[in-house]
């Protein structure tokens, strides 16, 4: 066959397959989306044109993806720090749920936290330093975690679950458990603690709590980040998420494992994020 005609049907087949690739685009929420709503983030208000549009993301603002009516009634563009912040904001304040004994399940298999550091640079607080728990700072670690609870968590449990987890966050019991098998990271500033992340056996997140006067900056999720670097050698990252929390740790690549459960009073939905 002639260069001239072989060069032809390959033109032929690309110019079928961005053909094909448009028509997919053009039925995906996300190309309608763009079709139909201002190209302006709807929390920060900023304007996104030409490259810059692809750091325009859709938000279901019911957090179901699967419903999507075509009025686009249930979307609004969100640049990419805001859509970020839409659901770290939820994973901050409901992030809890207490490890429990037995099986860990079916393991995820996205690795959402590969470019994580790239999208929140610009957004993590400068002044926020993150460290290691030291010892003796129990008490202050576990007055965040009882506060943010009390706000945010506490009335989706029944009492017995309300005591349960009062039992488990303790200053003696973290501090029994980091002598033992756990970690704990806590971000500080201004000689305060503003949040902190505990880890069990490097592999189980057992609490993530962010103060609500830290919220929507970022420290949840680099909290989680800087953990996993700890996680060495580790496959996979589990949670028992709490079920208001489930989209947010969705939104971080995690996936459910298994149907929602309840022990000693607690509510979770068991979840976990694959980081080989």
């Amino acid at each position: 066959m002639p260069p001239a005609k072989k060069d032809d049907e390959k033109m032929k087949r690309l110019e079928a397959q961005v053909r094909r690739e448009r028509e997919q685009w053009d039925q995906s929420y996300r190309g309608q989306a763009l079709k139909i709503l201002p190209h302006i983030c709807s929390h920060c208000g900023r304007e996104f044109t030409g490259k810059r549009l692809k750091e325009l993301t859709v938000h279901h603002k019911d957090n179901d993806h699967t419903n999507n009516p075509p009025d686009g009634s249930n979307w609004e563009l969100l640049c990419i720090y805001c859509h970020d912040n839409q659901h770290t904001r939820s994973l901050q304040a409901h992030g809890y749920v207490p490890a429990q004994p037995g099986g860990r399940g079916t393991q995820a298999t996205y690795k959402p936290f590969e470019n994580l550091k790239a999208l929140l640079g610009e957004r993590v607080s400068t002044d926020i330093a993150y460290r290691n728990m030291k010892p003796g700072e129990e008490d202050d670690v576990c007055s965040l975690v009882t506060r943010v609870f009390n706000s945010f968590v506490a009335s989706q449990y029944a009492k017995e679950g309300v005591e349960e987890f009062l039992k488990f966050v303790k200053p003696d019991a973290m501090a029994a458990r980091t002598k033992a098998s756990d970690f704990v990271l806590v971000a500080e500033t201004n000689d305060e603690i503003a949040g902190m992340v505990e880890m069990r056996d490097g592999e189980h997140i057992c609490l993530l709590f962010v103060d609500e006067r830290f919220q929507r900056q970022g420290i949840a999720a680099e909290l989680l980040r800087r953990a996993l670097e700890i996680c060495v050698g580790k496959t996979a990252i589990t949670v028992h998420s709490s079920p208001n929390a489930v989209e947010a740790y969705r939104h971080l690549g995690f996936q459910a494992t298994g149907p929602e459960e309840t022990k000693n009073g607690i509510r979770f939905v068991p979840m976990a994020l694959n980081i080989q």
